[in-house]
């Protein structure tokens, strides 16, 4: 006899990938009274050189959304209050909640355990987990999308791919994506026992770019290292985890990495900004790395799809036309995240080795209107989206 034919499940949105802006998107979907399904084609989280510290205007975000109280508890966060700047001279700290204009400071996290804590809040919302699952056969109706999660039918009124930089609902959607060309690599590395200030972000202008210590819990540091083209080879090579460490003994303190371990594998990658300028279709809307990653030298990115979830789903949640919904995230997106890229190719200016980078760097803080370009910073803190990228506003980051 032949097979009794699939009963078709029915969701007002389906989620695809169980990452932080996925997870958290679906939790806050189903809090709101809407039937979610959420899929996530691995079976455990792993760990990659991404995503372990949220920028302050990122956690206002997650604190509007109620996804920071299950991040606090339940992925080892805790805050980093101190930037501390080893750029030329004596360290300068500062006390970023003093300077930021949320009152925030930077929360630092392991990225599987985020992950899996925001899987967990969205299993209580109600919502409908499939793992490891993959959605096949999408297929746009009158109303909405009819698919397959693995062997079973379903529909929805609307899709969202929350599934990373290479996101096939980003084919599914058709759009091209933009592209800048890379201007320099950055390299992660995950460090154990060392013998830093697990209170502070570590940064220092090295010869060939910059370095970057964020402190994991209180037993691991990840290390990032931006550089120039010429140091790509040894970067990618077998030798990768000492050079880093190597550049952070020299650069730095060598005491603090006196007894330092490997935690895994150095990870490198080129900087550049890939992006997807209308991130959406009537039924289709891409969120994250999906829709578009910036520049991970800067460290927005968690904060970026953050406020992608906050977007998304305050227009689902108070709209009944969802096309319209959809395409006002999307045009909100573009703002703060073109925004992100203009600081972030103005940061490699600065950080640039060479003549150029020397000039700016004597010129950064003497310039005519120092006031003028703080209070760009502090608007670009606060909301990004406030801030138009333009040639002025550039002008003003460099040589203001």
């Amino acid at each position: 006899m032949p097979a009794p034919p699939l009963r078709s499940r029915c969701f007002d949105v389906i989620v695809v990938g169980g990452g932080i802006g996925g997870a958290g998107l679906a939790a806050v979907l189903a809090q709101a009274g809407m039937d979610v399904a959420l899929i996530e084609r691995t079976r455990e989280y792993k760990d990659r050189a991404h995503g372990e510290a949220l920028a302050p205007w990122g956690v206002a975000e997650a604190r509007r959304l109620g996804l920071l109280d299950i991040i606090l508890e339940r992925a080892g966060a805790h805050w980093l209050p101190i930037w501390a700047s080893y750029d030329g001279g004596e360290a300068k700290h500062s006390e970023i909640e003093r300077v930021d204009p949320h009152g925030e400071s930077i929360l630092s996290f392991h990225h599987p355990e985020a992950q899996t804590a925001l899987w967990g809040l969205a299993r209580a919302a109600g919502v409908s987990l499939f793992r490891p699952a993959q959605l096949t056969e999408a297929t746009p109706t009158a109303g909405g999308y009819s698919a397959r999660i693995e062997c079973q039918k379903v529909q929805a009124r609307l899709l969202v791919g929350a599934d990373g930089r290479a996101s096939p609902l980003r084919r599914a959607l058709g759009r091209r994506t933009a592209a800048d060309p890379p201007t320099h690599t950055i390299s992660g590395l995950l460090l154990a026992r060392t013998r830093l200030n697990h209170a502070c972000v570590i940064t220092k202008r090295v010869p060939h770019g910059r370095l970057l210590l964020f402190p994991i819990g209180s037993s691991h540091v990840r290390a990032y290292y931006m550089a120039d083209h010429s140091q790509l080879q040894s970067l990618r090579g077998p030798r990768a985890n000492e050079q880093i460490l190597a550049v952070c003994c020299q650069e730095l303190d060598r005491g603090w990495f006196s007894a330092a371990t490997f935690a895994g594998p150095a990870a490198t990658f080129p900087n550049a900004c890939r992006w997807v300028p209308h991130p959406h279709s009537d039924r289709l809307v891409l969120i994250g790395d999906a829709a578009g990653a910036g520049d991970p030298s800067i460290g927005q990115g968690l904060a970026v799809t953050m406020r992608d979830v906050s977007e998304l789903s305050r227009r689902l949640i108070g709209s009944t036309d969802w096309a319209r919904a959809s395409a006002d995230y999307a045009r909100t997106r573009l703002r703060y995240f073109q925004t992100q890229r203009m600081l972030a190719r103005c940061t490699w200016q600065f950080d640039a080795p060479g003549p150029k980078g020397d000039r700016l760097r004597l010129r950064e803080g003497r310039g005519a209107n120092r006031g003028a370009r703080r209070e760009l910073m502090r608007r670009i803190r606060l909301d990004p989206a406030l801030v138009v990228p333009s040639r002025k506003s550039r002008q003003l980051i460099l040589y203001g």
